[in-house]
C-alpha cells in the first residue's frame, strides 16, 4: 500500500490523534471560529423571524406518563 509522505505511520492511536490535532491547528481553530460566528447570528435571526407560523406540538402519551424531574437536567444537558 502506497501512502503519501505527509501521512506518518504510527503504532499507537494516541500518536495518530496528536498528529491530527497538531496538523494545521491554526487553520482549524480559525475555521471553527469563523464558522460559528457566521452560523449563530443567522440561527438566532431565524428564531426571531420564522418563515412559517409557529406550531404548538400537542402532548403525547409519553409526555403525560413521564414526569418532569429537575434533578435530571444536568444529565439531559450533558447530551448537548
Amino acid at each position: 500500500m502506497n501512502l503519501p509522505d505527509s501521512i506518518p505511520l504510527v503504532d499507537h492511536w494516541g500518536m495518530a490523534l496528536q498528529h491530527r490535532v497538531g496538523t494545521i491547528w491554526v487553520a482549524k481553530a480559525l475555521s471553527t471560529l469563523l464558522g460559528m460566528a457566521a452560523f449563530f447570528p443567522v440561527y438566532f435571526w431565524v428564531l426571531h423571524h420564522p418563515f412559517f407560523p409557529v406550531t404548538l406540538m400537542p402532548l403525547t402519551v409519553f409526555d403525560r406518563l413521564i414526569d418532569f424531574e429537575p434533578a435530571a437536567l444536568p444529565l439531559y444537558g450533558s447530551l448537548w
